[in-house]
């Protein structure tokens, strides 16, 4: 290819132009906001679905980027929470993260936070606590230095109150709160709300995803959402004042560590390459273009537009986009908020266009499939 050029799928295709990807020689990656999965486990389950090899390296997950809070955090006490094929914490330790533990274990651990759970009795099909009184291990004395939230948590009651507490505390153990809300009564005014001591990272913001049901189920966003309320209910003083800002790192798509997670694992593939073949570093030539094919605007598109750089969003019509006008049901070219570089009918017309516009197929060629059939050229981002 005359020039460097990758491609990012964000769902496993099924068919034969995937083998014309891996023949090009490109660097590619998958880039999936699920989390239920780690690295290992994903490639895996790509390379069974595609029949072709995929390593960790080609993955990108809603969580990939985890691993560029460790520097930050180190062995500090990291709780995370979401529903996952596997252990959740399983799967944070896995980024090099010492010291990880579930929320529902640290709840478990100090169960005046979730008093109802352990209240005794079956509640709402619950089993009760088996002993409330145990002594609390000895991690659960730390400092909370983070929260990770990677998939949709399963207990939102228990999960939204510990998070609140946490983030509203002085220096990262619950109770130690102080700043706005409850019942507006006569009391002394609160001390100054301490800044936020807990790091909150939120890998996934999709509202809503689809499944069986016929209605999409919600999703880790929101999640996110009803916690974003309640901490300003919290946080309100006396329930009609400015509430206090709550502080988030946000990843997966389309926020920015998802591309930069992306872009590190291509030079990677790009390097690897270069010392098989035995050339020096010096002669790996720059992602010129890095194309992002997908079909969700408000992820896809809106991330690879906002990366800028390398970046060109290239809009298929065969997922969560149509391309059809929802009051009209006319045809439209690109969608109206997040207008896509490129357009293509399907995965295959757009990997086509990509490799004749980098020299696969002839100029001629090229030109005709980004002026007419195959998809067309709406902008450029620099």
């Amino acid at each position: 290819m005359r020039a460097a050029s990758s491609f990012l799928s964000p769902t496993p295709p099924r068919h034969f132009f995937f083998f014309q990807v891996r023949a090009s020689g490109a660097p590619y990656v998958f880039v999936t906001n699920q989390g239920w999965l780690d690295e290992p486990d994903r490639a895996a389950l790509l390379s069974q679905q595609l029949a072709l090899p995929v390593s960790p390296g080609q993955v990108v997950l809603a969580h990939s980027a985890l691993r560029e809070e460790l520097v930050a955090i180190g062995a500090g006490l990291v709780l995370v929470t979401g529903r996952c094929r596997s252990d959740a914490a399983s799967i944070v330790r896995g980024y090099g993260f010492p010291n990880v533990h579930t929320i529902a274990e640290y709840a478990a651990a100090h169960p005046h936070l979730h008093p109802l759970k352990h209240a005794g009795g079956n509640g709402a099909g619950r089993p009760a606590a088996a002993d409330a009184g145990a002594p609390a291990p000895a991690w659960a004395a730390d400092p909370v230095a983070a929260v990770f939230v990677i998939e949709t948590p399963e207990d939102w009651h228990e999960d939204l109150q510990v998070i609140i507490d946490l983030v509203r505390s002085a220096g990262g153990r619950p109770g130690d709160c102080s700043g706005g809300g409850g019942a507006a009564a006569a009391r002394p005014p609160p001390p100054p709300s301490p800044p936020q001591a807990v790091r909150l990272v939120v890998c996934n913001f999709d509202f809503v995803f689809a499944a069986q049901h016929g209605v999409p189920r919600f999703g880790p966003g929101a999640f996110f959402a009803a916690l974003e309320a309640l901490h300003a209910r919290a946080t309100s003083p006396g329930n009609g004042g400015t509430p206090k800002p709550l502080s988030v790192v946000r990843q997966g798509k389309p926020w920015p560590p998802a591309y930069a997670t992306a872009l590190r694992k291509l030079h990677a593939q790009q390097a690897a390459s270069a010392s098989a073949a035995g050339a020096p570093p010096s002669s790996i030539p720059p992602l010129t273009h890095v194309y992002a094919l997908g079909d969700n605007p408000a992820s896809d598109v809106r991330g690879a537009n906002a990366a800028g750089g390398p970046w060109r969003s290239v809009l298929v019509r065969t997922g969560v986009w149509a391309g059809v006008d929802p009051v009209s049901l006319a045809r439209v070219e690109n969608d109206g908020e997040d207008p896509a570089h490129f357009v293509c009918e399907s995965a295959a017309g757009a990997v086509a266009m990509i490799l004749r516009a980098n020299g696969v197929g002839g100029e001629e060629e090229a030109e005709a499939a980004m002026a007419g059939g195959q998809g067309k050229a709406l902008g450029d981002a620099r």
